[in-house]
């Protein structure tokens, strides 16, 4: 097949035509498709102004309750403060019973060496105890051997 000027003409005529065509419907969805994302845009920078103006308002009432905690804050400071001039002095107290209490853990534990020291006395007297025989068992031992004896004589 032969392509001559004219032929070619028409064949390129024809290609633009279907180009234009195509690209006029592409045109077409893309403008529908930017409107769409116009709309969701401008609905959600709505919803975003909203919330901003809410946030505002918030931060104005927050404002003003922090103004009043500052002033209760302040009064709480002048507390404080005598509270710390009297916890000084209970801490100087406390290092005073401190030093008692080391003293009297010190007498303590020579109590307890002591008390362990009778314990083991009162542990030897009661076992020299046990092998001792009370007056009672020993008049029924006595008893029982005169018993005996008298048998054995008989």
């Amino acid at each position: 097949m032969e392509i001559n000027e004219k032929k070619l003409k028409e064949i390129l005529t024809e290609q633009r035509h279907e180009f234009q065509h195509f690209v006029g419907q592409e045109r077409q969805e893309y403008q529908r498709y930017l409107g769409v994302i116009k709309e969701d845009f401008d609905s959600k920078l709505q919803l975003i102004t909203e919330q901003h103006g809410a946030i505002i308002t918030k931060l104005d009432s927050h404002s003003e309750k922090l103004d009043s905690h500052s002033e209760k804050l302040d009064s709480h400071s002048a507390k404080l403060d005598r509270h710390s001039e009297i916890l000084d002095s209970h801490s100087e107290k406390l290092d005073r019973h401190s030093e008692i209490l080391k003293n009297h853990s010190e007498m303590i534990g020579v109590i307890m060496e002591d008390t362990q020291i009778i314990k083991n006395d009162v542990q030897f007297l009661k076992g020299a105890l046990k092998k001792k025989v009370d007056y009672e068992e020993f008049e029924s031992l006595e008893k029982r051997v005169s018993m005996l004896e008298s048998k054995v004589r008989k």
